[in-house]
């Protein structure tokens, strides 16, 4: 997100409202609005957000997507999750 961030513009975060996920969408979207670069988070269905967007700022609007690096992202905190909770569970924490 820094790298985006530092482009100079506003950065508005697209949370996608969808199944499998380790935290449902609300807490995905306060853990983006945390983020002292993001300016704006929005939720949105996985195939509506992009028309949405561009209906509203048009021109205005840089998309950038970072599906591959989403989803590492997403699996490396899946992973950090799941080994707290294997060192509190075994007293190691």
């Amino acid at each position: 997100m820094a790298d985006f961030a530092g482009r100079g513009r506003p950065l508005l975060a697209v949370v996608l409202d969808q199944a499998g996920t380790l935290f449902e969408v609300e807490a995905r979207a306060a853990l983006m609005a945390a983020l002292r670069s993001v300016r704006l988070v929005a939720i949105a269905k996985p195939g509506e957000w992009r028309a949405k967007l561009t209906d509203r700022w048009g021109e205005k609007l840089e998309i950038i997507e970072d599906a591959a690096g989403e989803y590492a992202r997403s699996a490396e905190f899946v992973q950090l999750i799941l080994n707290r909770a294997v060192l509190n569970r075994d007293g190691l924490r």
